[in-house]
């Protein structure tokens, strides 16, 4: 879905603190091999439809990875809490749908090679307007 692509953009492109301090920038998929530190990637996991009594909807699950190289966790905790006020029960503006809720659903710290990563899900309800 090319428009809830773009809306998540959107709203990282906006003028929000997590913009500027993912210095390295957002990527969709995958960054590239040259990107600056600290950056993160985003990919939709998942879009399943399901339908109530009058509406068609959209249920999808957008994972986020913010990745951080600096020795200690304060950057990385700084990137997340950043995450969190840009997308959490926000409303995303995307065509032909009404976006329900864009919530939270978990976050996992992990360190791998001196580099830390926060691996972060939400889950995105969208009806068709």
């Amino acid at each position: 879905m090319v428009d809830l692509l773009k809306a998540i953009m959107d709203k990282y492109d906006g003028d929000n603190p997590l913009s500027t301090a993912l210095s390295g920038g957002l990527y969709h998929l995958e960054a590239e091999q040259s990107t600056g530190w600290p950056y993160g990637v985003f990919y939709i996991v998942s879009i399943v439809p399901h339908w109530t009594f009058n509406s068609n909807m959209e249920e999808c699950m957008i994972h986020f990875n913010l990745f951080s190289k600096t020795a200690d966790v304060a950057e990385i905790g700084d990137l997340f809490a950043k995450l969190k006020a840009c997308f959490d029960w926000q409303t995303l503006t995307i065509a032909n749908y009404v976006n329900v809720y864009f919530k939270r659903e978990l976050s996992e710290l992990l360190i791998t090679d001196q580099i830390w990563q926060y691996a972060v899900s939400y889950r995105c309800e969208l009806e068709e307007s």
